[in-house]
């Protein structure tokens, strides 16, 4: 019999075929939330799933935020890996319940996927089907943790169909945690309070997922890694603030590694930082920014409003700068934004450097590398 390929692609996850021994699914967009899952899968020793990789919503032609290099390295955890290519419909996770529900063993599943959450389809297949359901809501960034009513803020502009949406799942979250077995969040902080606690569990397994699949990166003894904000703040702006700290620390004797987003794909900025800066390294490549930290074993970590300048310090216990609070200070991003990076301030001002003077960034820097000779 011929053996079908362990990675395929399918227009919908209704075109999925149903495998009797799957025990859980994944369904994620990036390689961030993926990592994430596999974090989750290895602390408890989860087998026999399957993995559904999401195209980019609205995209044409189809796109994908992971690569298949980047899943093949984890497909002995599961029994079969799907890229979905259409996004035109919207995403039906009533479609992931059937799936696990019309197994033909009564055994729970679980159901690991980057929305905290609970939706009025995964709701009522519950009920209906009277299943065991274990819910993980999968970390997806810095968005995990601002507030519903501001996420709901991103998707719709009528302020009355914001504070209804608010409103209902509010209500479904209430009336969902009678019914679903168990609800967890699973990524790098819990939230007690309404406080951000680092999850130590979640933050060791991804330290030694990034550490197992990466080579390390010898040459580069004394590097900082700064990575360059894309689509936060005008591309101009973005630039200006690279080149001033490249003015403070980019001719001394600490080597500089620059991680562009995956979408940034201007070529001017390369060319005016390898003419001035020959020595600076850029990175362009769909590596995530926590495999590179692994590999240069940075010395410090720079950045703006992004996932990994948070998580470097809390995964690999890095030296924190961040430049997020200068956007506040200067209105450099929507009063949103402002709120969600203020908020990161007042949580998180003691693991992270926040540098609201540019100037101040190079200094403490330079601090840190000498610390680190």
């Amino acid at each position: 019999m011929k053996q079908e390929p362990r990675i395929q692609y399918v227009d919908y996850v209704s075109d999925i075929p149903i495998l009797d021994k799957c025990d859980f699914i994944v369904s994620v967009l990036t390689s961030w939330q993926f990592d994430v899952a596999v974090a989750y899968i290895h602390t408890h020793n989860l087998t026999n799933g399957v993995l559904i990789v999401e195209s980019v919503p609205f995209a044409n032609p189809v796109k994908y935020r992971i690569t298949e290099e980047q899943v093949s390295i984890y497909e002995g955890l599961f029994e079969g890996i799907y890229f979905c290519k259409n996004r035109k419909q919207p995403y039906k996770i009533g479609n992931l319940i059937k799936f696990l529900l019309s197994r033909k063993t009564g055994a729970p599943v679980f159901l690991l996927r980057p929305l905290s959450n609970i939706s009025l389809r995964l709701l009522s297949n519950v009920c209906i089907h009277n299943r065991e359901i274990h819910y993980v809501a999968l970390d997806e960034g810095l968005s995990s943790y601002v507030p519903l009513m501001d996420s709901l803020k991103t998707m719709y502009s009528n302020t009355f169909t914001v504070y209804r949406k608010w409103c209902f799942q509010k209500l479904l979250n209430a009336t969902g945690s009678f019914f679903v077995k168990t609800k967890e969040d699973f990524g790098l902080f819990d939230i007690h309070r309404k406080k951000l606690i680092p999850n130590k569990s979640a933050c060791e397994a991804l330290e030694q997922l990034y550490y197992d699949r990466v080579t390390p990166q010898s040459d580069y003894e004394n590097c900082i890694l700064i990575f360059k904000d894309y689509q936060v703040i005008p591309d101009e702006q973005a630039v200006q603030i690279i080149e001033t700290i490249l003015d403070g620390v980019g001719n001394s004797d600490v080597d500089i590694v620059i991680k562009k987003h995956p979408s940034d794909t201007r070529s001017s900025f390369d060319e005016t930082v390898s003419s001035r800066y020959p020595k600076v390294r850029i990175i362009n490549s769909m590596i995530s920014g926590e495999e590179l930290v692994a590999m240069y074993k940075p010395c410090a970590v720079v950045g703006g409003y992004s996932t990994v300048v948070i998580s470097s310090h809390f995964i690999f216990n890095v030296p924190v700068v961040s430049y997020s609070s200068f956007y506040v200070q200067n209105h450099s991003v929507s009063p949103m934004i402002e709120r969600h990076i203020s908020f990161f301030m007042d949580q998180l001002g003691d693991y992270v450097t926040f540098c609201s003077n540019i100037s101040d960034i190079s200094e403490n820097l330079k601090k840190i590398s000498q610390l680190n000779k």
